[in-house]
């Protein structure tokens, strides 16, 4: 590929104004972006759009346009960019949290499925790869890409690294009796299986999201706290009946663990949003499981009532989580080892 191979993405001004700020999801026609490799215009058959001030590409369309090899698991909804002799790039329909060259970081936007293409946010893909990119948005719409010149010092935020440079601290697992299944620790079940398993038994769940996000939310949030999102999730399918509700909560609360839910029609909390709700759980499974304290702000607004420490194992919430609570564990793991032989 030329050497001084240049990429121009041009919104052109046919609009009388710019992008509302509201929603912050604002997708583009086709007819106001350009996209010009070495002066020439290339053209996506599904169009580049704006998202919380970041251009969204179709990633093969931008990586193969780069000269980057691209290739798609559908089992694990991930993309994996290659490049010879600067390593990989890993990306994760829905999932902030992506890995390059191997080590965790995370961006501000994640990668989204559109028109049955997944788009990602075209900087991160260019500087990832150490291009320089340049832009004035949104005065004039122009991003700039040049392989000639090295990006500047803007690392990302890595996960697994030392304090300074992680949005989460290291966390320790608590020792769980033999026998026992550990709530913290690392997930077994991908996203993917997750959303299939619950849409095989409730073709129309009642959330305010897709399957897929609302379990690309558990394993995210859950892995914040070191809490297994798996078993959160199959917890989630049980306390609400495979999202099919029923009881006191309603879908509008996003509240997927019946968190202040006391019976007698107390319908208990509400989250703003289906991640909030899931972030509040997580939080929630964290403070039975282990004496440490939260990565996060606080959302959970009964974690102060716990016992720190008290449950390690899902066989442990019997008759804390839930009472009486016989078997109340073990019909969670019941549910998540249906999940994994889906």
């Amino acid at each position: 590929m030329n050497k001084f191979l240049k990429l121009s993405l041009i919104a052109g001004l046919l609009m009388t104004s710019v992008l509302p700020a509201k929603p912050s999801y604002a997708k583009a026609p086709a007819k106001d972006i350009i996209i010009q490799v070495n002066g020439q215009e290339i053209v996506s058959d599904t169009a580049p759009f704006i998202e919380n001030n970041r251009t969204m590409v179709p990633i093969r369309f931008i990586s193969e346009a780069l000269g980057y090899e691209v290739d798609w698991d559908q089992r694990e909804q991930k993309a994996i960019i290659q490049v010879d002799k600067k390593g990989s790039l890993i990306l994760y329909n829905n999932l902030r949290t992506y890995y390059i060259n191997g080590e965790r970081a995370l961006s501000d936007v994640s990668p989204r499925l559109v028109n049955r293409r997944t788009y990602v946010p075209l900087r991160l893909v260019a500087e990832s790869f150490g291009l320089e990119v340049s832009d004035s948005y949104p005065s004039n719409m122009c991003i700039v890409i040049d392989l000639d010149s090295p990006a500047e010092e803007n690392p990302p935020i890595y996960l697994d690294k030392g304090p300074e440079e992680s949005s989460s601290p290291q966390v320790t697992f608590p020792p769980v009796e033999e026998g026992k299944t550990a709530i913290m620790g690392e997930p077994q079940a991908t996203a993917q299986q997750m959303a299939n398993f619950l849409l095989s038994k409730n073709p129309n769940p009642k959330i305010n999201c897709s399957a897929y996000e609302l379990a690309s939310h558990y394993l995210e949030e859950g892995r914040k706290e070191g809490i297994r999102g798996d078993l959160a999730f199959a917890q989630a399918i049980k306390e609400t009946g495979y999202f099919r509700y029923g009881g006191d909560v309603v879908p509008e609360q996003n509240n997927y663990a019946g968190i202040g839910t006391t019976g007698g029609g107390v319908a208990g909390a509400y989250f703003e949003s289906p991640q909030m709700g899931v972030r509040a759980q997580i939080q929630h499974l964290k403070a039975y499981a282990s004496t440490e304290g939260l990565s996060q702000d606080q959302i959970d607004p009964r974690y102060h009532l716990v016992s720190k420490g008290c449950a390690p194992s899902l066989e442990d919430l019997n008759g804390k989580w839930a009472v009486p609570g016989h078997g109340y564990g073990e019909s969670i793991l019941t549910i998540f080892n249906s999940i994994m032989a889906y």
